[in-house]
């Protein structure tokens, strides 16, 4: 029986954005804990140790400029990677959410979805309506 790849996986690293946009969203990202009623009590309710926004805000982009600006970049990069794996459909960026742990441990978590994926995908991106997720580095 002659070896082959079964879980290949291509990976794409790009930088994003510079100390400023990294700077505006800790900013944007710290405002929403405080003023986000709705993302601190299912946060509580849920046992979650910190706040998220999953469950309470769906319109990053639209509410901030700096979201706006990281959405803006993710799509063009996650444009770029479905090129290079060689996909006839466009990725669509399609929530982004915060999740701040405490002060100093702040991730962004992003979901993109498209509507069919290639049947030779080498990607981490499954045949089928699934989503991928990936998270930015830490804000401070």
């Amino acid at each position: 029986m002659a070896a082959r790849s079964l879980f290949a996986t291509r990976l794409y690293e790009a930088d994003i954005g510079g100390g400023v946009l990294l700077a505006e969203l800790a900013h944007s990202i710290r405002s929403l804990a405080e003023d986000d009623e709705a993302g601190r009590r299912w946060s509580k309710e849920h046992g979650y140790a910190g706040y998220t926004s999953y469950a309470s805000l769906d319109d990053l982009p639209k509410r901030d400029p700096a979201f706006r600006t990281l959405a803006g970049r993710l799509s063009r990069h996650a444009r770029g990677f479905a090129r290079d794996l060689g996909w006839e459909v466009k990725p669509k960026l399609d929530s982004l959410w915060v999740n701040q742990l405490g002060a100093e441990a702040t991730t962004l978590a992003t979901s993109t979805r498209t509507a069919s994926y290639p049947e030779r995908s080498t990607s981490k991106f499954r045949q089928g309506p699934a989503r991928s997720v990936s998270r930015t580095r830490a804000c401070r």
